[in-house]
């Protein structure tokens, strides 16, 4: 995963992305994701990565919607619960992480302040938001003690909310290119489409 995060790959020509096992350790506190739909193989999925790459036993909970049956998520968004719940837990392996599913029919704001009250009751933390929104929340967010709002910078160009909110720090998409014969890092690139 070092030859990922770090880019140390420019210095290792042989890295290989998904067989390296130098990672990041530490991490404090909580970590949030909220994500939309079920994903029914998110805690063996997280199993698998932490067992491929080396990483300590994950602390997941999993938080359901618990007014109705949730349905399955399409295999985009079960990706995205996927990728977001494994590189949290790649980049701070000692922190618990909470994966909330969300209703996309439902309101907003009520998984918002079950996310912040999870992070109140463990020590604080980071709420991961891989979405946009086409309604402005921005009322739920608030300079809230001990929380850190993360957000993907979108799928299309310009602002996209949460990520365009003051209080929240946009994450934009990128694409990292190898020479084919050896891994060699090439280099790194904004995503087109990204907000």
């Amino acid at each position: 995963l070092a030859c990922v995060y770090k880019l140390v790959a420019t210095t290792q020509p042989g890295c290989i992305p998904d067989k390296t096992t130098a990672n990041p350790s530490g991490g404090e506190g909580a970590i949030v994701i909220l994500i939309d739909y079920h994903h029914p193989d998110i805690v063996s999925d997280l199993k698998k990565f932490s067992t491929q790459f080396g990483l300590p036993p994950a602390q997941l909970t999993v938080v359901y919607n618990r007014k109705k049956p949730l349905p399955l998520a399409p295999w985009d968004w079960a990706l995205e619960a996927a990728m977001d719940t494994q590189w949290a837990h790649a980049m701070a392996p000692s922190a618990k992480l909470f994966l909330v599913e969300m209703d996309p029919e439902e309101p907003f704001p009520p998984y918002l302040a079950s996310a912040r009250e999870i992070l109140q009751k463990n020590g604080g933390g980071y709420i991961s938001m891989s979405f946009t929104m086409g309604i402005d929340y921005h009322a739920s967010f608030t300079n809230t003690a001990g929380v850190v709002y993360v957000a993907g910078a979108g799928d299309a160009p310009g602002s996209n909310v949460p990520a365009a909110w003051p209080t929240v720090i946009a994450v934009g998409g990128t694409m990292i290119r190898r020479r084919t014969a050896d891994n060699w890092f090439l280099d790194e690139r904004v995503w087109r489409d990204t907000g």
